[in-house]
């Protein structure tokens, strides 16, 4: 037997554990992946109703400004008689 054989069965070992290790890292990672990707998709819905909803408040805001303008509109023209029905 050579002196080196102990060592390239050493090495091989080594190399084999180092594989395994990465193995399970790699298994790891790709668990953190799904959860950051779960974590996005989330956050994807989240923003797209918070922006649906900053449509529908910004459009009614819009239009009580609007209205809000057609009644000071009327009140600098009509004075003080200003028809609440309308």
């Amino acid at each position: 037997m050579k002196p080196l054989d102990g060592t390239a069965d050493l090495v091989i070992e080594t190399l084999a554990l180092s594989e395994a290790e990465l193995l399970d890292r790699v298994a790891e990672l790709e668990a953190d992946v799904q959860v950051y990707r779960e974590l996005a998709l989330a956050g994807f819905d989240a923003l797209r109703s918070l922006t649906r909803s900053h449509e529908r408040l910004r459009e009614q805001h819009q239009r009580v400004r609007d209205d809000y303008r057609a009644l000071l509109e009327q009140l600098l023209h009509a004075g003080t008689d200003i028809d609440v029905a309308a």
